[in-house]
């Protein structure tokens, strides 16, 4: 299945949750990856969750998918 989301659309459902809730869902997420064997090597995830404008350079090391 494909849906057909854009970045906007995550962001402003994520704002609307309680972020106690999706800090467990999140675990309840990576519990299930870890039982599929997906980190069989250590992993960095980040995310970057504010409300201010990013006015950088976009090819810089670590940026992903700004404007």
């Amino acid at each position: 299945m494909f849906l057909n989301l854009c970045g906007q659309t995550v962001r402003n459902n994520l704002k609307q949750q309680d972020p106690e809730r999706v800090l467990k869902y999140n675990e309840e997420i990576i519990k299930k990856m870890r039982e599929m064997g997906a980190f069989r090597k250590p992993v960095i995830v980040a995310m970057d969750w504010h409300d201010i404008m990013f006015y950088g350079d976009s090819n810089a090391e670590g940026v992903k998918g700004t404007n």
